[in-house]
């Protein structure tokens, strides 16, 4: 199977909902979480990032706290076509700008 053919994220939660319908899929704090709330935010959120300019090509990195939302961010910065490189808040300086000339 070449690379051209496997489906990407973005694809596979529109095919899973279009599919099986809603379920939940997420619990977090004693919150339910499904799987079309998680699409709709990221349909949402790709809206916005196109709007900021993300696109095809682009990079961007991601600093979040652990949150359901996360999934929606990523999920929603991938169906523009960019990638997405998460960092954690802990890093200093010199280490987000390694990472921002290396990635």
């Amino acid at each position: 199977m070449n690379s051209s053919s496997i489906p990407d994220l973005a694809t596979l939660a529109e095919e899973a909902l279009a599919q099986k319908g809603t379920y939940s899929t997420l619990l977090f704090e004693d919150v339910e979480y499904t799987n079309f709330e998680i699409l709709t935010n990221a349909r949402k959120l790709q809206t916005a990032f196109q709007n900021l300019g993300l696109g095809p090509d682009d990079i961007a990195t991601i600093c979040m706290v652990n949150d359901p939302l996360v999934h929606s961010v990523f999920l929603g910065g991938f169906r523009t076509g960019a990638t997405l490189a998460p960092v954690v808040s802990q890093l200093i300086a010199a280490e987000l700008e390694y990472i921002f000339q290396h990635t």
